[in-house]
């Protein structure tokens, strides 16, 4: 009976304090709540956190009354809001190549980008892009856009370094 006990008894025992370790060492032994905290986005006081900015480009507008033809020339950055602390060195230097990896971390969606700007502004009329509320409007709609394609890391917002309309 003794040897049964041992027998059953020593895997229950080993497995119960490999349990207790684990919960202690990877765990933690102190309050759960630290892992309940969202973490806090990268964010930097007056400058733009980890962003990309495109090129200026010309688009076609679509036309207006009459068949008239009009274009916007636009230039784009885009800033995204992070939990990941590596980005947090882009309150440091060197401020350039950080930010370079971060555009070599968006990668391939770049082009993504690019494509659903071209596909919205083409398809505004001068007119709606003629007034501040029409602007903004622009603005919303990139924003939702790219937050539909790149999910991590979030877009915060959308800023226009040109904007010439003809």
């Amino acid at each position: 009976m003794k040897k049964k006990l041992i027998i059953v008894g020593a895997p229950v025992a080993l497995l119960a304090i490999g349990a207790a370790l684990y919960f202690f060492m990877f765990r933690g032994s102190g309050s759960s709540a630290a892992a309940l905290v969202e973490p806090t986005p990268v964010a930097f006081e007056g400058r733009l956190g980890p962003h990309i900015t495109l090129k200026e480009r010309v688009f076609n507008l679509a036309n207006g009354e009459g068949g008239d033809k009009h274009f916007v020339k636009l230039g784009v950055v885009i800033e995204f809001e992070t939990t990941d602390p590596k980005w947090l060195k882009l309150s440091g230097e060197p401020l350039v190549l950080a930010l370079e990896e971060f555009d070599h971390e968006i990668g391939s969606g770049r082009q993504l980008i690019e494509d659903a700007i071209t596909n919205i502004v083409s398809g505004r009329h001068v007119e709606e892009l003629s007034t501040v509320e029409g602007k903004d409007a622009l603005r919303a709609e990139i924003l939702a856009a790219i937050a539909e394609l790149v999910h991590e890391p979030v877009v915060h917002r959308v800023l226009f370094t040109n904007f010439i309309t003809d």
